[in-house]
């Protein structure tokens, strides 16, 4: 497991998922990632589908660092559930 990076569906639901979402479980799972700190306001799978191939396609290493840092914030904010 890594410090960023998609969280895997639970194995029940990866079956009904698109298969742009096959892409996420390539990828090393991490603790936080970008559904964690943007897209908590809607719980709904797409969007946590949509938010994990959106990092996928677009990881960098200033990505990485700035969810880091949005949930560092979120941490010391207390914000969040």
């Amino acid at each position: 497991m890594s410090v960023v990076g998609p969280r895997p569906l639970p194995a029940g639901d990866v079956k009904d998922s698109k298969l742009a979402y096959l892409r996420v479980l390539a990828v090393t799972p991490g603790v936080t990632g970008l559904w964690q700190v943007q897209g908590r306001q809607d719980p709904s799978s797409d969007s946590y589908i949509s938010l994990n191939v959106l990092y996928v396609e677009n990881w960098s290493i200033w990505l990485d660092l700035q969810i880091i840092l949005r949930t560092l914030g979120a941490v010391l904010a207390g914000t969040g559930t």
